[in-house]
């Protein structure tokens, strides 16, 4: 599969008005498949026969279908059948939380639908076992512009997982990024008369002057400068925004300069990161007791109007930090980038997040059905037909699933991985000239409402979407160290990894609270190599080769 960029908006019109070409069928034989093929076929062209796909069929939390039709059969499945011949039928019915257990049974059965969302795990597992197709020559055919924008985004490496002796065998649903921010008490540095920190030095002045000044007026020393939990802050938000500005990235897989990889949290750059934290804990600037808090007692302390710098996503002003507002309507925070680094820089690590990756078992005729289905869906939910069904469901019989609607899609929902984006763009320019038929979907529509009308809500969703937001922060991140490891888990992973992070955590905690650095990180790394540390990165790097020759 070639990844092909960007195409352009006269690219795609020309496919869609290959709609009404006359069509012919006939069949060729593919890895030992007969495969039905149409010729004068594309993107978007209908079956001249009924095509039929067993798919699974999940019961969303809170996702039930109006009157008169099912979640095989509504208004979202029968477009499929409209535009492109294609009846999706339930190959089994379950609900959300038994959905992996029954597809683990239909692989180990190989009783499979004919197309499904997997993860990466299982993904391994099927394309080892034969039981799924490549789909290089049908994506390279039928795959839209708008459809290659999504599944090609972020460099393609959502495509890395199911690549494998040179072919794809799955497409990702690829979501958008969770890249750490840095949020600060508005109204504490206003108090101080602080400005918001763009270098770790800066943000230790602003740590010490909210440990020291009373910010919040009560008389007592009772305030935490930077929040941290027992996971390092929101999963590992706090400790890679002390890290990344020195260089550091734990927990992921980055380039070792020589073509290969190494892991992050090993590097010598560690060993500066757990020195600051070191200085950070000793000088009373984390709460003496983060390391036996969870995320949720961190919150309670961030909802007690006690916490003057946290770190986590972007949609962290909804929660933690909205529940500070909830307490003390006076309280108000500013979300900054990531610390700039020594040269100026703000770079940021960040994972691909991939929620899924779609794909076809082996024998089925109709791969090519799978490309058109998602081209399809991506013109319903973000292109051609997005305003009628937009419409649509704002009608007195589907307003209840306005919010879920493309829980009804089949075989599975995904969206650009820039949505919020797109989103807060959108509502950003509706509320500058005070407009609301400006928005371009519900989602929009009810985030503007809420902004414009106030509130505690209003508050949240301005933090985000609003300008100023932290989606606008996410636009304006220009460097990206990624998660260079995207296959499924090595032999040696699954036997170590529990092992390895336990590893992990003790000595870091270890420095942070006080341990010799040099001793206590070079112990840790020597027993992470000889623990099945070597072994791992000698397997992450046989991958890595494979997906780059």
């Amino acid at each position: 599969m070639k990844i092909n960029r960007k195409a352009t908006g006269a690219v795609l019109l020309i496919l869609l008005m290959g709609i009404g070409v006359t069509l012919m069928s006939c069949q060729k034989k593919e890895a030992g498949v007969t495969v039905s093929v149409q010729e004068n076929d594309g993107p978007f062209v209908p079956y001249t026969e009924m095509v039929t796909i067993l798919v699974p069929i999940i019961q969303q939390n809170g996702t039930n279908a109006p009157k008169g039709e099912t979640l095989e059969d509504n208004f979202v499945t029968r477009f499929y059948t409209e535009k492109l011949n294609i009846k999706f039928k339930s190959a089994w019915t379950v609900d959300e939380t038994s959905a992996n257990e029954k597809l683990n049974a239909a692989v180990a059965s190989n009783e499979l639908p004919d197309m499904f969302n997997t993860n990466v795990e299982t993904l391994g597992r099927l394309i080892k076992a034969g039981q799924v197709q490549p789909l290089d020559e049908v994506y390279e055919k039928y795959a839209s512009p708008r459809l290659r924008d999504i599944v090609e985004s972020q460099e393609g490496r959502g495509l890395l997982p199911g690549f494998v002796d040179n072919k794809h065998y799955a497409l990702p649903i690829v979501a958008d990024g969770f890249p750490v921010m840095m949020f600060f008490r508005k109204d504490w540095l206003d108090k101080l008369g602080l400005k918001v920190p763009a270098t770790i030095d800066e943000m230790l002045i602003v740590a010490r002057a909210f440990r020291d000044n009373d910010p919040d007026g009560n008389g007592i020393n009772d305030t935490i400068a930077f929040a941290l939990d027992r996971d390092f802050g929101q999963i590992r938000a706090g400790i890679n925004a002390l890290g990344n500005p020195l260089g550091a990235y734990t927990g992921i897989w980055i380039p070792d300069g020589s073509g290969g990889l190494v892991y992050g949290g090993i590097q010598p750059a560690i060993k500066e990161l757990l020195t600051l934290m070191r200085q950070m804990y000793a000088e009373g600037l984390f709460d003496k007791e983060f390391a036996i808090k969870d995320v949720n007692k961190a919150a309670q302390d961030i909802a007690a109007d006690k916490v003057g710098i946290y770190s986590g996503p972007f949609w962290a002003p909804l929660f933690p930090l909205m529940m500070s507002v909830q307490n003390n309507p006076s309280a108000d925070w500013v979300v900054s980038p990531l610390m700039a680094n020594k040269d100026g820089k703000r770079i940021v690590q960040t994972s691909i997040p991939i929620s899924g990756l779609f794909v076809v078992r082996a024998g089925y005729p109709h791969p090519d059905a799978l490309i058109k289905a998602m081209n399809l869906w991506a013109e319903m939910f973000h292109g051609e037909y997005a305003e009628d069904f937009n419409q649509l469901v704002a009608t007195e019989k589907y307003i209840d699933i306005m919010g879920v609607w493309q829980n009804y899609n089949l075989p599975y929902f995904f969206q650009h991985p820039d949505k919020n984006i797109y989103l807060s763009d959108n509502v950003i320019e509706a509320l500058k000239k005070n407009d609301e038929s400006i928005c371009f979907n519900q989602e929009s529509r009810r985030t503007y409402e809420a902004i414009i009308n106030g509130g505690l809500e209003g508050w949240g969703q301005n933090k985000v979407f609003g300008e100023g937001g932290t989606i606008q922060i996410l636009k304006a991140y220009k460097d990206f160290v990624p998660d260079e490891f995207l296959g499924a888990p090595t032999t040696t992973m699954t036997l170590r990894t529990a092992t390895l992070e336990k590893l992990e955590n003790e000595a870091y905690f270890s420095v942070i609270m006080g341990e010799p650095v040099d001793t206590t990180f070079n112990k840790f790394v020597n027993d992470w190599k000889s623990q099945g540390g070597d072994q791992i990165t000698k397997e992450v790097n046989d991958w890595y080769k494979s997906v780059r020759q």
